[in-house]
């Protein structure tokens, strides 16, 4: 993402979302005159007084959509943006191409599908129901991340507010093996790690 697209939108002092991806919180808080905002279940909390620009994500790093916001706002889209209307009057810079609408929805068909058989895992759960492809878990500990299969991509959390979090995102088409290996795998590494 270029940071100057989004100095060039906001025009002087500014807020961001917290539940915006690391990298580009990384890169907005090193500007001057922006403010961290904070998130609530995944999504941005903004006063409804804020006059000044709100940068969020769409959906935002935590796979949530976030409400619409009355004030000037800089939405920054990705893969999943397909499944809902941005919101109107925004501003919109492309982070990264957007998968097709359909695409989207069987994506998150299995995002739902995987959900389902992690909440079997003894101690796991989800933060929040899941907006898009990407499910944030709490984890009984926390756990390294690990590359299990190439259709769903775990990471792990840099929020002290998720303890034992995980981000776990659908980026291919999932069969039902995919999703029991993968399941097995994850309460392998809980087991392993307590």
């Amino acid at each position: 993402m270029s940071i100057e697209r989004v100095v060039a939108l906001v025009d002087g002092p500014f807020c961001y979302s917290r539940a915006l991806a690391p990298e580009i919180r990384r890169e907005l808080s090193s500007l001057p005159d922006c403010e961290e905002l904070p998130f609530v279940r995944g999504q941005t909390v903004i006063a409804q007084s804020e006059v000044r620009p709100v940068v969020l994500g769409h959906p935002n790093h935590l796979g949530m959509f976030e409400p619409p916001h009355d004030g000037p706002t800089v939405v920054l889209t990705g893969r999943w943006s397909n499944l809902r209307p941005t919101m109107p009057g925004a501003s919109i810079i492309a982070v990264e191409p957007a998968v097709g609408r359909g695409a989207s929805e069987r994506a998150m068909d299995d995002a739902r599908t995987l959900l389902m058989r992690l909440r079997q895992i003894r101690g796991a759960q989800p933060a929040w129901k899941p907006q898009s492809p990407v499910l944030i878990m709490l984890l009984p500990r926390a756990v390294a991340p690990f590359a299990e299969t190439h259709v769903i991509d775990t990471a792990g959390l840099s929020y002290p507010e998720l303890p034992g979090g995980i981000r776990i995102e659908v980026v291919g088409d999932v069969s039902g093996a995919d999703v029991t290996r993968y399941a097995a795998s994850l309460e392998r590494v809980i087991i392993q790690e307590a």
